[in-house]
């Protein structure tokens, strides 16, 4: 883990500054390997895609949004078979609680 990236970082620079020429002929193994173990320990926390999903997440949720708003509207309507299809929209979408703050 970290400990061992500090520690072979340390031995590392005190070899480069001691200057011994037996030390610095094979040191670039262990600087290669410090960078590679430097690479593996930074991982990017964020994946390819994120933020593509994101947006794609704010799509669906102001079509979500707008549609329960058209709910809301078509109960209000005159039309009795319109207002019936929004109740029955909005008793489904009751039974789902939270989609808007869902992940994608």
């Amino acid at each position: 883990g970290m400990e061992h990236y500090q520690y072979a970082s340390h031995v590392l620079r005190m070899c480069q500054e001691a200057q011994v020429e037996k030390l610095t002929t094979v040191l670039k193994p262990l600087k290669d390997a410090v960078g590679r173990e430097d690479e593996a320990l930074n991982r990017p926390r964020t994946k390819e895609g994120s933020k593509d999903l994101d947006q794609l997440d704010g799509v669906r949720d102001t079509a979500y949004r707008a549609l329960m708003k058209a709910v809301d509207l078509a109960q209000l309507s005159a039309d009795a078979d319109e207002v019936s299809a929004a109740e029955k929209i909005e008793e489904v979408a009751r039974r789902y609680p939270g989609v808007v703050r869902a992940n994608y």
